[in-house]
C-alpha cells in the first residue's frame, strides 16, 4: 500500500513542501493539497492588466538571498528570472516628493546626511550627535524599532524613512514591529556589543553587489506555481481543512464539508489564524503560539493607464507616516521591471495593520471606493488624470503576519513546589490524555516516572472504574501495583494520546535571548508555596522595570489530593534583568488568600487597578499607588 501525505495550504510553502514530499517519497506517494481557492498559489497570484501579465499578490523576492534562485534552477526555470531596470523608489513625504535615502538598514541611516532634505536640521543634528550620548543595550533585547530609532535619532526619522519601507514590506509600522524582525543583522551587531545605534547600522549594512536587488519572474509567479504543481503530482483538494486529529494510524482532517481524510502524515502551511484553530485539539501549545501573532489585510489595485502617461522615470513610491493619502505605496511596475506593451503598469497599495474597522480598505472599502483612491493618490503624487484602460482589484484578508516588538520574555504560572505532585529529571510527571474506552469522552491518566518507565500516579480504585478496561485486565491490586503505562495500555493507544512530561512543577520566568530560546529560571520559593492561576505584569513602583502580580491556590482536587491553599497572592519586585524579589503583603497591601481563578490589569480614572476573580467568592480590587 503506498503512502498518503496531506498538505494543508496551496500556497508556495505548501507547494514547495509537496515538491519536496515527491521527491522524497517516490511516484507511487499520493499528496493531497487542500486549499479552498480558486487557484494555488496563495499570495502568488498572476493577472492579465492591459493584455500584460501582472502579480497582485508578492512582486519580487531578494536576489542576493539564494533559495528562490537555487528553486528556479533546480526547476528548470533559471532563464525566466528577471531583475529591474535599476529604477530607484521615491519618498512621498510632507506633500512632496524625495529620492529614497541611500546607505540605510530599512530605512534606519548609517550616514546623517543621507536624510538630509528629508528631515530637518535638528534631527540631523540629533543624529550626529547620537554617538556621543549613553547607550545601554541589552544583548536578547527586542524593542520595536521605533521605540529604538525615535529615541536615537528622532521622530522625524521614523516617520519619513522607516515607516514607509515597513509599511509597505510589511504592512506595518515602525510602532508594531519588532526590531529583530525588521533588522536582524542591526539588533545582531547591537548584541555583539556596538556602542551606539550609528556604529550598528554601519556594521550591519550589507556589502554592495552589483546587479538587481530584487528578482521576479518573467510572465509572473503563475509560471513558479505551474511548474510546482507539475513536478509534485498533486492532487488537489478545493476544500478548506477545518480540524487536525490523531488516527489509528497517521491522522485525520475533517473538511469544511464535513468529509473525513485519512493519511500518514501531514504538512500544515496555512497563516497563523487559521493553524490555531487546526492544532487546537493536538498541539494547543503551538495554538496558543499563532493566536499571539497578529496579521494585517491589504488591498491591491492594479491598473493599466495609456501607454506614454508621463509618470516618473523611477520604481515608485514610498508614503510617509501622516500623509494624506490613502495607498500606502505605489509601484510603478513599467519603470520597475521594464516596459510591456503599449500600457503603464501601476500598482497601489492600501491597508496596514492598525486600520480600524472603518478605515480598513481590505474589508471595509468597496471596490468603486478603492479604484476612486486610486485615481486621487495618482493626481495628488504625479499630477496625473488619466482613465485606466483596464483595471483589477485583489484584497489579501489576513495574510501579513506581524512580529512585534519583544518576541516577550513569558511567565508561566505552575503547580509550584509545595504540591502532592512532584518532579525532576530523573522522575518526571507526566499526562495522557485520550480516549481510551471507546466511549467518546477523554480519559486523563497522569504519570510519574521512574527509572525511565513510566507507571501510573492513581491507583486501581481511581483509574479502573472510569477506565473500566483497566479493571478488567488486572483483576487485583497486586497485579496493577506492578503494570506501567505501556503495559496497561499498549504501544497502539499511547501512539494516539496526547502525551506529555515535565522535569519541574516551579512556576518560572522564561527570558527570550533572541534566537529563538528562552532561558529558565524559577520565581523565588515564595512563588512556588501554591498553584499560581493569575499574572498581572506592570511596573507597580514607577521604577522603570517590570513587576508581576501572582496569585493561585487549587481548592478542588482529586481524591486523596489535599487541597493548595498556602498562597496568599504576591507582588514580585522585578530589577529589569530577569531577577524578582518577594515584596510581603503588609508592605504591598496585595493580600489574595482565596480560590484565586484569574487577575485582570485594568485601567480607573485615579490610576491602574488589577482585580482578582474567586472561585465562589467576590471579586476583589487593589488599586496600584505609585509612591
Amino acid at each position: 500500500m503506498s503512502a498518503s501525505y496531506a498538505v494543508v495550504g496551496g500556497g508556495i510553502s505548501g507547494l514547495v513542501a509537496a515538491y519536496r514530499l515527491r521527491g522524497a517519497a517516490g511516484p507511487d506517494a499520493t499528496i493531497t493539497v487542500f486549499d479552498p481557492a480558486d487557484r494555488l498559489g496563495g499570495v502568488l497570484r498572476t493577472e492579465r492588466i492591459g493584455g500584460q501579465p501582472l502579480d497582485v499578490g508578492a512582486e519580487a523576492f531578494i536576489a542576493r538571498r539564494p533559495e528562490v534562485p537555487a528553486l528556479l534552477a533546480e526547476l528548470g526555470l533559471a532563464g525566466r528570472q528577471i531583475g529591474t531596470t535599476g529604477a530607484r523608489p521615491l519618498i512621498y513625504s510632507q506633500r512632496r516628493l524625495h529620492p529614497l535615502p541611500t546607505d540605510t538598514l530599512q530605512g534606519i541611516p548609517a550616514q546623517p546626511q543621507a536624510l538630509a532634505g528629508l528631515v530637518d536640521d535638528a534631527t540631523i543634528g540629533r543624529m550626529l550627535d547620537e554617538r556621543a550620548r549613553p547607550f545601554s543595550w541589552r544583548p536578547g533585547a527586542d524593542p520595536s524599532v521605533a521605540d529604538l530609532v525615535g529615541d536615537r535619532f528622532g521622530e522625524q526619522v521614523v516617520t519619513r524613512s522607516v515607516d514607509p519601507l515597513l509599511a509597505g514590506v510589511y504592512a506595518g509600522s515602525a510602532a508594531t514591529i519588532g526590531l529583530r524582525s525588521a533588522a536582524p543583522t542591526l539588533a545582531a551587531a547591537l548584541d555583539r556589543g556596538a556602542g551606539n545605534l550609528t556604529d550598528a547600522v554601519r556594521e550591519a549594512l550589507p556589502a554592495p553587489l552589483s546587479g538587481s536587488v530584487f528578482g521576479a519572474v518573467e510572465g509572473g509567479y503563475t509560471v513558479l506555481v505551474d511548474e510546482l504543481v507539475r513536478r509534485a503530482g498533486i492532487r488537489w483538494a478545493q476544500v478548506a481543512v477545518g480540524q487536525v486529529d490523531r488516527a489509528q494510524r497517521g491522522w485525520e482532517l475533517v473538511d469544511d464539508e464535513g468529509e473525513r481524510w485519512l493519511t500518514d502524515a501531514a504538512v500544515l502551511a496555512v497563516p497563523a489564524p487559521q493553524l490555531s484553530s487546526l492544532v487546537e485539539g493536538v498541539a494547543p501549545r503551538t495554538a496558543a503560539a499563532a493566536r499571539r501573532i497578529p496579521v494585517a489585510s491589504t488591498a491591491l489595485v492594479a491598473l493599466a493607464l495609456p501607454g506614454g502617461t508621463p509618470l516618473p522615470e523611477q520604481s515608485g513610491v514610498l508614503v510617509a507616516s501622516g500623509e494624506r493619502l490613502h495607498a500606502k505605496a505605489i509601484t510603478l511596475s513599467s519603470r520597475k521591471w521594464g516596459q510591456r506593451g503599449n500600457v503603464e503598469l501601476v500598482r497601489l497599495s492600501f491597508g496596514r495593520l492598525g486600520d480600524s474597522a472603518e478605515t480598513n480598505a481590505a474589508r471595509s472599502a468597496g471596490d468603486e471606493d478603492l479604484l476612486s483612491w486610486a485615481s486621487q493618490d495618482l493626481a495628488a503624487v504625479f499630477g496625473v488624470n488619466v482613465e485606466p484602460v483596464d483595471c483589477h482589484v485583489h484584497r489579501w484578508i489576513d495574510a501579513m503576519p506581524q512580529y512585534g516588538p519583544g518576541h516577550p520574555d513569558l511567565v508561566a504560572g505552575n503547580l509550584g513546589l509545595n504540591y502532592s505532585y512532584t518532579s525532576s529529571r530523573r522522575s518526571r510527571f507526566g499526562v495522557y490524555a485520550a480516549d481510551f474506552t471507546g466511549h467518546r469522552a477523554t480519559d486523563i491518566v497522569l504519570t510519574q516516572e521512574i527509572n525511565g518507565t513510566e507507571y501510573p500516579v492513581w491507583g486501581l480504585a481511581q483509574l479502573g472504574q472510569p477506565i473500566y478496561p483497566l479493571a478488567i485486565r488486572f483483576p487485583s491490586y497486586a497485579a496493577f501495583s506492578e503494570a506501567s503505562i505501556p503495559q496497561m495500555f499498549g504501544a497502539s493507544q499511547l501512539q494516539q494520546a496526547i502525551h506529555f512530561q515535565t522535569d519541574t512543577l516551579a512556576s518560572v520566568y522564561l527570558q527570550n535571548t533572541g534566537d529563538g530560546t528562552f532561558t529558565l529560571s524559577s520565581l523565588p520559593n515564595l512563588a512556588q508555596i501554591s498553584p499560581i492561576k493569575g499574572i498581572a505584569v506592570d511596573d507597580v513602583d514607577g521604577d522603570g522595570n517590570l513587576d508581576l502580580i501572582v496569585a493561585g491556590n487549587l481548592y478542588e482536587a482529586e481524591p486523596n489530593t489535599p487541597r493548595a491553599d498556602a498562597g496568599n497572592g504576591l507582588w514580585l519586585r522585578g530589577d529589569g534583568h530577569g531577577h524578582f524579589t518577594p515584596v510581603p503583603a503588609v508592605e504591598s497591601g496585595f493580600l489574595a488568600p482565596l480560590d484565586v481563578t484569574g487577575l485582570a490589569l485594568i485601567k480607573t480614572p485615579t490610576g491602574k487597578a488589577v482585580l482578582v476573580a474567586n472561585n465562589g467568592d467576590s471579586l476583589q480590587a487593589f488599586a496600584i499607588r505609585r509612591r
